[in-house]
C-alpha cells in the first residue's frame, strides 16, 4: 500500500520549481512528493531522496525508477543533511522538502512496532540500528522517561506514567 502524501501538487506548487532544478527531499517516504517534483523539474533536474527508513527508501526506488540517475537516494536521517549533501556532491540545490510525521506503510507492516493494531514487540525504530523502544521503556531511569514523556511527547502526565512503567518492569 502507498502512502498518499496530504496535499501533494499544492505543497510542490508552493516550492515553485523550475526546469532543470536541483531538489532534495528529505523525507523520501513513498516518494509521492519527489514523483511530482521529478516531473516538474524535467529531465535535466537532480532530487536527492533521503530517508532513514529502508524500507521507505526500497519502495520509493522502485517508484521512482521510470526517473532513472535524476533520483539519487540517502539512506540517512535528515538531521544530517550536511554530510548527506557533501557525500552526494549535491550542494546548491533550489528547493528542500519535509514532511516530517509518519506514514501509513509504517504503522502498517507488521513486525516494526509502530502499530496500534497488532499485539508485537515494541520496536519502533526506522531500521535495525539504534535502541528499540523497549530498550528506553525497561532500561532507563524515570528521570530519563519523565523528560522523554514531557519534552518530546509534552505530555502532562509524564511523571505518573514514567513512575508507572518502572513500577512494572
Amino acid at each position: 500500500m502507498r502512502h498518499i502524501p496530504v496535499l501533494p501538487n499544492e505543497v510542490v506548487s508552493n516550492l515553485n520549481l523550475k526546469p532543470g532544478a536541483k531538489v532534495i527531499d528529505c523525507t523520501l517516504g513513498d516518494a509521492g512528493h519527489s514523483e511530482l517534483m521529478l516531473e516538474k523539474i524535467g529531465p535535466k533536474g537532480k532530487l536527492l531522496g533521503i530517508d532513514a527508513d529502508p524500507e521507505s527508501l526500497l519502495r520509493a526506488k522502485k517508484f521512482l525508477d521510470k526517473f532513472g540517475k535524476q533520483a539519487i537516494f540517502a539512506r540517512d536521517n535528515f538531521t544530517k543533511l550536511k554530510k548527506i549533501v557533501e557525500e552526494n556532491d549535491f550542494e546548491n540545490v533550489d528547493a528542500i522538502l519535509m514532511d516530517l510525521g509518519w506514514s501509513t506503510p509504517q504503522f502498517k507492516e507488521r513486525g516494526r512496532g509502530f502499530s496500534f493494531e497488532t499485539d508485537e514487540l515494541l520496536d519502533m525504530r526506522y531500521g535495525s540500528v539504534g535502541e528499540t523502544a523497549a530498550d528506553i521503556l525497561n532500561q532507563y531511569t524515570v528521570a530519563d522517561l519523565i523528560k522523554i514523556f514531557k519534552y518530546y511527547g509534552e505530555e502532562k502526565l509524564s511523571t505518573e506514567i514514567a513512575l508507572e512503567i518502572a513500577q512494572a518492569r
